[in-house]
């Protein structure tokens, strides 16, 4: 979400939106896919299946490293009040 919003920190309600939209627009159809493909080549397919979009996942999280938006760092305290 902070690399979607560090793209135009103007319109961060706007991309935050699209951003959202088409995570579970893909989540949504990755399951309406998921009961077919079960029934049609069986769990091996679909654990197959499963591994096969890992793979590319990771082989595209990869080339995308170097043309990443950098992030700004922020010091976040968790379990404390606040204005301490």
């Amino acid at each position: 979400m902070s690399r979607v919003i560090a793209l135009d920190p103007r319109r961060s309600g706007g991309l935050t939106s699209v951003y959202l939209v088409l995570y579970f627009t893909a989540g949504a159809v990755g399951t309406a896919l998921a009961a077919p493909l079960l029934n049609l080549l069986g769990w091996q397919g679909a654990t197959l299946t499963a591994l096969v979009a890992l793979l590319l996942a990771a082989v595209l999280g990869r080339l995308a490293s170097g043309a990443s938006v950098p992030v700004r760092q922020r010091s976040v305290r968790f379990g404390r009040g606040r204005g301490r």
